[in-house]
C-alpha cells in the first residue's frame, strides 16, 4: 500500500483563475502480483471565487489486471462543482470511463482495444453539452535496437460519436448565418513513432 498527499498551485493549465492552493490525495493497494488498485482525489478551487461550496472535488478509480500475455485497466471518473458565476450556483456534474486491453500475441507485436465515454450533461468541461463514446484499436510494433534504446511504431483506428444538444464535430462547413456544420461521428486514422532511450553512467 502506497499513500501521498500533495499541495498543487491549481487544477487549470491553460488559465489562473486564483491563488489558492489545492489539495490531492493518491493512493495505489498491490492487491495481488497481478491485480493494482489505485485511487486519487483531488479537491480544491478552480473559479475566480474561493468560497468552500465552489470548491472542485474530482474522483479517479483505476483497477489493473496484468498478465504475461497482457493487460486489462478500467478507469473511472466522476467530478463536481457549484458554479459561483450562475444565478442560483448550480451544481455541475461529469463522469468519464475506460476499458484498456493489451494482448502481446506474438513478439514483439501487440495489439490493443480502448472502449471510452466521456459525459458532460453541463458543458463545463469540454465547453459543450455531450455524450462522447469512442472505441479505439491499435497494433504496435516494439523493436529494441540495443539494451538502452527502445522504438515503439503505432497505428491506431478510433471512432468518436458525440450526441446531446451541443454535441458534434466540426466538418469545415458552415451553415446559413456562419454557423458551423456539425457531424456526430468522427474517424481517425492514426501512426505514431516513439523513441525511448536511457544513458548510461557518465
Amino acid at each position: 500500500m502506497t499513500l501521498g498527499l500533495y499541495v498543487v498551485n491549481g487544477y487549470e493549465y491553460l488559465a489562473e483563475p486564483n491563488n489558492a492552493p489545492s489539495y490531492g490525495l493518491h493512493t495505489v493497494w498491490e492487491a495481488t502480483p497481478n491485480l493494482t488498485f489505485a485511487q486519487n482525489l483531488y479537491y480544491g478551487p478552480d473559479q475566480p471565487n474561493t468560497d468552500l461550496q465552489f470548491w472542485r472535488l474530482l474522483s479517479d478509480t483505476i483497477l489493473e489486471w496484468k498478465e504475461s500475455w497482457g493487460s486489462i485497466a478500467v478507469a473511472y471518473d466522476i467530478g463536481t462543482e457549484k458554479q459561483a458565476a450562475d444565478p442560483g450556483n448550480p451544481r455541475f456534474f461529469w463522469m468519464a470511463g475506460a476499458v484498456w486491453t493489451r494482448w502481446e500475441f506474438q513478439e514483439p507485436w501487440s495489439l490493443g482495444l480502448r472502449p471510452e465515454f466521456y459525459w458532460d450533461p453541463d458543458g463545463l468541461i469540454t465547453g459543450a453539452k455531450q455524450l462522447i463514446w469512442a472505441i479505439t484499436g491499435t497494433v504496435e510494433y516494439r523493436l529494441g535496437f540495443f539494451s538502452s534504446h527502445n522504438v515503439i511504431a503505432k497505428l491506431e483506428y478510433r471512432f468518436d460519436r458525440s450526441t446531446g444538444s451541443g454535441g458534434g464535430f466540426f466538418t469545415g462547413q458552415e451553415l446559413p448565418g456562419g454557423i458551423p456544420l456539425l457531424t456526430p461521428n468522427q474517424q481517425l486514422l492514426i501512426f505514431g513513432l516513439m523513441w525511448a532511450f536511457e544513458s548510461g553512467p557518465s
